[in-house]
């Protein structure tokens, strides 16, 4: 757009807002004295490399230079303000991982300004890999893993525990691999399915497969194939690559499958080769969460602070828990008031529980967070500020 959210009033317009925002509700980032900062106008990051001795000092640079970004370090320093790298002396870094997806793969009327969808879809991994990986798998207690939205289309979840902190980069990125399953070797946890050895004249492996009993990969896999079965009618069966027969033979002796497959017996009815092979394949797929890895792996990684504005939406990057978290509603930074735009096109914006729709060209009064995601996406400029 030529005309559109590119003049300076716009700037100065958020940047005013930013202020007030920050002269009311300030982040302080947890152990400041030790934390790289990073800020952004124009850039997620224009300047880096600042460093605060006090909360004081920190919030009265909010608060006059209003940043539409803020970042600070995964990592603690002896000396955060020093440069290059190598002068600031490190002591050690937090585990971060960042979910951000760009839209869903299941079909969906999708916004290309804020999602809700893409956004839905995002905070079930994030709760998966809370609940499922971090707590769950690799033993973090709640209170060690601290989850927020990054203000956009993901979620950011720190590991915040002494026994991450001095992990090399080799081992942040099993960390990140182990909950994308990358190089998981499912056949190594359901051996006997698919196998060649099972043709015809062939001696015959048994399959065993995970049990009730089992942990890490193993359990995920155990639960989502018993699950399948559990739930499955002779139809999902067929669809699964079952012949007729063996659809009904399976739904005929579901039960003493399921018994046998709590027990690590995967085989209790023959020639189920093809379902198993299958079903492993979709639990991996289906249990799976796509980290981005290299902010998992990187120890110097600046990354959005948490309770800040994202300058690209207006949101703010909100602690919260999962389960009771709307976005689009609980991380609002201005829920009242208004503004009138204009755009250069047809518009909605799904916030605070409505659709806010903007016509093309039309001077609108619009909410006023509304208002500043447009700005903020550079797809609307300011006629009126109230």
């Amino acid at each position: 757009m030529n005309e559109t959210g590119s003049g300076a009033r716009e700037t100065s317009f958020l940047k005013k807002k930013f202020s007030e925002h920050y002269s009311r509700s300030l982040p302080v980032p947890p152990a400041l004295a030790q934390r790289e900062l990073g800020f952004g106008w124009e850039k997620k990051i224009d300047y880096r490399h600042k460093a605060f001795a006090s909360p004081g000092e920190f919030r009265s640079f909010m608060v006059s230079e209003a940043p539409l970004f803020v970042s600070y370090s995964t990592a603690y320093y002896e000396f955060p303000g020093a440069r290059p790298m190598e002068k600031k002396g490190y002591l050690g870094s937090d585990v971060v991982f960042d979910i951000d997806i760009q839209h869903t793969e299941e079909p969906h009327a999708h916004n290309s300004l804020i999602c809700p969808a893409c956004i839905e879809r995002a905070k079930e991994d994030a709760l998966r890999l809370a609940e499922d990986f971090l707590c769950s798998d690799f033993g973090f207690s709640q209170k060690e893993v601290s989850v927020n939205y990054s203000g956009s289309k993901g979620f950011h979840l720190h590991v915040l525990s002494d026994a991450v902190r001095q992990l090399p980069a080799s081992a942040r990125a099993q960390l990140a691999d182990y909950v994308a399953a990358q190089g998981l070797d499912a056949a190594r946890l359901v051996t006997g399915a698919g196998d060649k050895t099972r043709e015809k004249g062939a001696a015959r492996e048994a399959i065993r497969g995970p049990g009730s009993k089992s942990r890490g990969w193993g359990k995920k896999i155990f639960d989502y194939c018993a699950g399948f079965v559990s739930g499955a009618s002779l139809e999902s069966f067929k669809e699964a690559g079952l012949t007729r027969k063996e659809a009904e033979r399976i739904v005929s002796e579901k039960e003493f499958v399921l018994k046998k497959m709590r027990e690590g017996n995967w085989d209790a009815v023959a020639g189920l080769d093809k379902l198993w092979k299958k079903a492993v394949a979709d639990a991996v797929a289906a249990e799976k969460v796509v980290v981005d890895r290299s902010v998992t792996i990187d120890q110097a990684r600046l990354i959005r602070l948490p309770d800040s504005i994202h300058g690209d939406t207006g949101l703010v990057a909100k602690k919260c828990d999962l389960k009771r978290f709307n976005p689009l509603t609980d991380a609002v930074a201005f829920p009242e008031g208004l503004a009138r735009v204009r755009a250069e096109e047809d518009l909605f914006v799904p916030i605070l529980g409505k659709a806010i729709e903007v016509r093309a060209n039309v001077p609108t009064d619009v909410p006023l967070a509304a208002a500043v995601l447009l700005l903020c996406k550079k797809k609307a400029v300011l006629v009126q500020e109230y």
